[in-house]
């Protein structure tokens, strides 16, 4: 007895150590991440696909249920020292929606189904954004944090190419052969991709880790290619909305990384093509309207019952956030998603006027902020996921929105943040910390 007593006791602590660390932290959040991007695939006749990620899939919920959990365990016992418990007004706002879906969902789908979204709103929204705050203590965690998202999209990618190994049909949909990778649709898949491609664009051109950029040019490229197989014209805009926001600080060295990701595009397209794989490059410069029926679909289911609206099985669509709010739940709804929005743009514009008055070693991470949102509001239009109870964007959102508590905390204490140029090796005294900012990746020398 005695032995278990102290088995269990060791148990406990190895776990209290593990969990009080900023990498335990940032492996759950990594883990998230993954598991919110993973969803039960489904043919166009509606049978169920063997994937090979089948027994994970279809208890993602859980296992993102499970995650948040003990991200909320490391950030009480690593986190909290640091920040208390805080959030942010959109981290509020995205609880709200999700609080009253929930509610409306008792209505529509009984208390099973209302009650786990309620619960997933009031317990796991709020704890991803705090956890974030807590992990953030400087610039150098906020880029540890932005690489943990990129390694998101990597390993997701090496999970789709294992599939892709055992079955390539189940990671594209149907006859057109529009990739859906991990998850149920092609949209989905483009909407995710997309948004890793936009952080690792950004890790190419501003990670102080130099040795990396190879690994973020050619992670940008498989992302853009996956956008091409899928054929996402939502996806694609998205890409394009992040990037240009997120590259206004510095587009002239973006131009100049041009060259490098086109040749890394090229490869890739002519790997693909050696695999058999067809883009849908054609499907991404038609102009066939194929969101206007589902939209009046929607609009109708809205206005049948405007008060609480029809549930989510009946709402007619999901091909955009507004419209699917009001269909499946009502005109509550859509007012909580304007609400929402308006919360992100008073965000927004702070972010704005704060990226005026910080040093310029600041501006590109306030710059890639406000990209986030830009891309999620751009989605947002033509994808359901604000009413998502896991999503991938939904808990990029829940992520960032901690981030940015952290980039008004930091960037307005005036840190002072030094760049050395490759051949500048900085003096440091003996026994002296050797902590010259993120800009500085090299050797350091004795003081003359």
């Amino acid at each position: 007895m005695a032995l278990i007593v102290a088995v269990g006791l060791a148990g406990l602590i190895a776990l209290v150590l593990t969990l009080a660390s900023g990498r335990t932290v940032r492996l759950w959040l990594l883990a998230g991440l993954f598991f919110s991007s993973i969803a039960v695939q489904i043919d166009v006749q509606d049978n169920v696909l063997p994937t090979l990620l089948f027994p994970i899939q279809r208890r993602r919920t859980e296992f993102v249920a499970a995650i948040g959990v003990l991200t909320l365990l490391s950030f009480l016992i690593y986190g909290v020292r640091s920040s208390g418990l805080r959030t942010s007004a959109q981290t509020l706002a995205l609880l709200v929606v999700g609080a009253y879906a929930g509610l409306l969902r008792i209505k529509h789908e009984g208390f099973n189904e209302g009650g786990l979204t309620i619960l997933f709103a009031v317990v796991i929204i709020p704890t991803i954004t705090a956890a974030t705050i807590g992990y953030v203590r400087s610039r150098d965690d906020l880029f540890r944090l932005l690489r943990t998202l990129a390694m998101g999209g990597i390993v997701w990618t090496g999970f789709v190419a294992l599939q892709f190994v055992a079955n390539r049909s189940y990671v594209t949909l149907g006859n057109s052969n529009r990739f859906m990778g991990l998850l149920s649709n092609p949209q989905h898949a483009g909407a995710f991709v997309a948004s890793i491609g936009v952080i690792t664009v950004w890790l190419a051109v501003y990670d102080p880790a130099r040795v990396l950029r190879p690994l973020w040019i050619a992670t940008t490229g498989a992302m853009v290619i996956m956008i091409l197989w899928s054929g996402s014209r939502t996806g694609i805009g998205m890409f394009t909305v992040g990037v240009v926001a997120s590259m206004y600080s510095r587009f002239g060295l973006f131009i100049l990384l041009l060259p490098v990701l086109a040749v890394v595009l090229y490869a890739g397209i002519r790997i693909a093509e050696s695999l058999g794989i067809g883009l849908n490059t054609g499907r991404l410069a038609s102009t066939e309207n194929t969101r206007q029926v589902v939209w009046q679909n929607m609009l109708q289911s809205g206005l049948s019952n405007p008060l609480y609206g029809v549930g989510t099985d009946n709402a007619g669509g999901s091909e955009n956030g507004y419209l699917y709010g009001f269909a499946a739940f009502g005109v509550g709804m859509l007012a909580l998603t304007i609400l929402m929005t308006l919360v992100s743009m008073y965000t927004s514009w702070r972010l704005f006027t704060l990226r005026r008055n910080v040093d310029r070693s600041w501006k590109p991470l306030v710059d890639l902020m406000l990209a986030y949102i830009a891309l999620y509001y751009a989605g947002g239009l033509f994808e359901g996921y604000f009413m998502a109870r896991v999503a991938t964007n939904h808990f990029l959102m829940m992520v960032f929105a901690g981030a940015i508590v952290r980039v008004f905390d930091f960037a307005t204490q005036g840190e002072d943040v030094r760049e050395f140029g490759e051949g500048a090796a900085p003096a440091v005294e003996q026994g002296q910390p050797k902590d010259f900012g993120t800009g500085y990746s090299g050797d350091y020398t004795a003081p003359a």
